[in-house]
């Protein structure tokens, strides 16, 4: 069901969906697990913060978190495979972020 937004979803959708009994009332994508790691306190304080917060502060936010992910990302691959250098490091990076399949043997 999609939502205009700012619309949240139904309690009757949260009765259908366990994993959001007795979560705060906050909207969810149906898609969408509720966070495990934050209190319904905090969740609040966090969904009022982003919805305070304008269009280049929404992707100055997407930015960092997509940055972090790739740092993330390149020490994860570094610690699963110290004896690989740096390109071919970026080389994984880039296939695990944009591909699922591995890549072709002519852009090695």
């Amino acid at each position: 069901m999609q939502r205009a937004e700012g619309e949240c979803r139904e309690s009757g959708e949260r009765k259908q969906n366990p994993a959001l009994a007795g979560r705060l009332s906050a909207c969810y994508d149906a898609s969408m697990p509720p966070p495990l790691d934050t209190t319904p306190k905090i969740e609040a304080m966090q969904i009022r913060i982003f919805r305070g917060m304008t269009i280049e502060q929404h992707l100055e936010a997407a930015l960092e978190i997509s940055l972090l992910a790739r740092v993330l990302m390149k020490a994860g691959v570094r610690r699963d495979h110290p004896e690989w250098s740096n390109k071919e490091i970026e080389r994984e990076v880039h296939r695990l972020a944009f591909s699922p399949q591995p890549l072709p043997d002519w852009v090695r």
